[in-house]
C-alpha cells in the first residue's frame, strides 16, 4: 500500500481521501493509478520502485522505508 499519515512527504503523490468519506472517488482512484503507475516497469520488475522500496535492504531494497520492510526476500 502507497500511504503515509497526514502531514508527512509522499513518495508517491496520491490523492488523499475525501474529508468523511471511507472510499475513493473513480477521479481519485485513476489518479492514484496514473501516479502507481509510474513506478512499475512492467518489462523490467527487478527495477521496479513499487517492488523495490518495500524490500529489506539484504534483498536489494532501500535503506530506508517508512512503512518498515514489508519482505524479507524477493520470493
Amino acid at each position: 500500500m502507497l500511504h503515509l499519515p497526514l502531514g508527512e512527504q509522499q513518495f508517491v503523490p496520491l490523492e488523499r481521501l475525501s474529508a468523511g468519506s471511507n472510499t475513493f472517488t473513480e477521479e481519485q482512484t485513476r489518479k492514484n493509478y496514473a501516479s502507481a503507475s509510474g513506478l512499475a516497469v512492467p518489462s523490467d520488475p527487478a527495477s521496479s520502485k513499487l517492488l523495490i522500496h518495500p524490500l529489506a535492504p539484504e534483498a536489494g531494497g532501500d535503506l530506508f522505508h517508512s512503512g518498515g520492510r514489508q519482505f524479507e526476500t524477493k520470493e
